[in-house]
């Protein structure tokens, strides 16, 4: 039961609140502005984002060896200015760049490979789907065939040529 002749000074919200609520406390609605609370509310959710962020970056890191290094050097300034891709293809750079590419298999209804040969596999990462996976390497092959024929010798294994675009193997790549 609430004492009625209790005076409240100051209020603390509960981390997971989502909806402020007002409160009438003595002659005035608030002791704090709702600013405050709305700053409080943001400067926790954005910590938690940024601290997200870190962890998938720092799994392409771990996981994908010299082409993690390579993705989580791309920047959203470079993928803008790949010529010929689409907002489709540009979004999903950005999300593999930073680890946001849903891996999840309804299924089995745990992260995991959506082909059928890895699907007895559980908790791969995003690095498998991509590279490891014998679908993905079949379709890479698919990829490199038309630029094989211009010149270009390079495969998976080295990142920095396919997930950059740069081509320098090319004649007149450049010029």
């Amino acid at each position: 039961m609430l004492d009625l002749s209790a005076r409240v000074v100051y209020q603390h919200p509960h981390p997971l609140l989502s909806r402020l609520v007002c409160l009438w406390v003595g002659k005035r609605r608030w002791t704090q502005k709702r600013a405050h609370f709305k700053r409080a509310i943001a400067k926790a959710s954005k910590q938690r984002g940024f601290t997200a962020k870190a962890e998938r970056e720092n799994n392409w890191r771990v996981t994908g060896g010299s082409i993690g290094a390579i993705i989580s050097g791309l920047e959203w300034k470079r993928l803008r200015r790949i010529l010929g891709l689409n907002a489709w293809g540009e979004q999903l750079l950005f999300r593999i760049r930073h680890g946001a590419l849903s891996t999840w298999n309804p299924i089995t209804q745990v992260p995991g490979c959506p082909h059928l040969r890895c699907e007895g596999l559980r908790h791969l990462r995003l690095h498998h789907v991509l590279l490891e996976c014998s679908a993905a390497q079949k379709l890479w092959k698919v990829f490199l065939t038309p630029w094989r024929r211009l010149g270009f010798r390079s495969d998976v294994s080295n990142g920095k040529n396919v997930f950059t675009l740069e081509l320098p193997e090319l004649v007149g790549y450049g010029h």
